[in-house]
Parts: C-alpha cells; sequence; structure tokens
C-alpha cells in the first residue's frame, strides 16, 4: 500500500503508481497524435492506461503496488491482441502528487481497476467451466472399453 495523505511531512503529498506505455505517435490514439506539430510518426511517447485498459495522455493512479501488477499484466495481455501496434515498453511508474483530488482519484481508478479484473477472471473462470463440461459430453459419447480387453 502506497502512503496517504498526512503520512509525509507535507500533509497533501499522495504517493501512487501509474501504467505508462512507450508507443511510437503513429500508434497513439489518434486524439492523442502530435501531426499537426510536425512531430513525425517514428518519435516515441508516453502514454497513459484508462481504468479499462485503453490508451489515454493522463491514465489511472493505482493505490497499490500488488494491483499495479496484476493490472499490467492485463493490460499486457489487452495489447498483444493487437498486432499492429509496436509497443516500446510497458512500465509501472511511482510518483507523488500534492495536487487536491488525487486521494480521490486514487481511490475511485483502483476500485474501477478492481472491478475489471474480476469481470476478466469471471470470463476466464465462464470460458474454463464450458471446455470442461463440453469435454464431459465428449468423453460420455466414447464407448467404455474394460481394462483387460483387446480390440
Amino acid at each position: 500500500m502506497f502512503r496517504s495523505v498526512g503520512d509525509f511531512e507535507n500533509i497533501a503529498q499522495v504517493e501512487f503508481a501509474k501504467i505508462t506505455i512507450v508507443v511510437r505517435n503513429k500508434y497513439a490514439p489518434k486524439f492523442m497524435q502530435l501531426r499537426e506539430y510536425g512531430v513525425p510518426d517514428d518519435t516515441l511517447r508516453d502514454v497513459g492506461v484508462t481504468t479499462r485498459g485503453r490508451m489515454t495522455d493522463e491514465g489511472c493512479y493505482l493505490e497499490s503496488m500488488t494491483l499495479a501488477r496484476a493490472f499490467f499484466e492485463y493490460v499486457r495481455a489487452q495489447l498483444r491482441k493487437h498486432q499492429e501496434i509496436e509497443i516500446f515498453d510497458i512500465r509501472i511508474d511511482v510518483a507523488t502528487s500534492t495536487q487536491p483530488g488525487v486521494e480521490s482519484k486514487r481511490r475511485k481508478d483502483s476500485e474501477e481497476v478492481r472491478m475489471v479484473l474480476k469481470r476478466a477472471l469471471d470470463k476466464i473462470n465462464k470460458s474454463t467451466q464450458r471446455a470442461t463440461r463440453r469435454a464431459n459430453t465428449k468423453r460420455s459419447n466414447l464407448p467404455i472399453i474394460p481394462p483387460n480387453r483387446v480390440l
């Protein structure tokens, strides 16, 4: 768990984790590309991640390193589905801030990330149960051969 409001010498300071993706400018979402400023498409950019695992400017603030690592694995699995995106680096950044509202944003974002991870885990469990049921029905359709008989 990261330090919260009141844990530092400066009472307003808050510590949080943030997931950052390094991609080329052309792979960033359209609203984030800097073409109008003359930035080449091959320029590397740091992009944040929303609580749903999508690329954005600011990103989400997470309240513990275990939650950040679990969400990091989820985001990496989501990005692997997009073969056309060339990703240079994904990292977890730990930072502090004294801006007002960061504590509540950190709490809210962490709760949303927990819900996203729970839904993803439930989806995996359901597909595993379906596959097990399917395998069991296939097994029940096979003929039963006594152990000491040769066909």
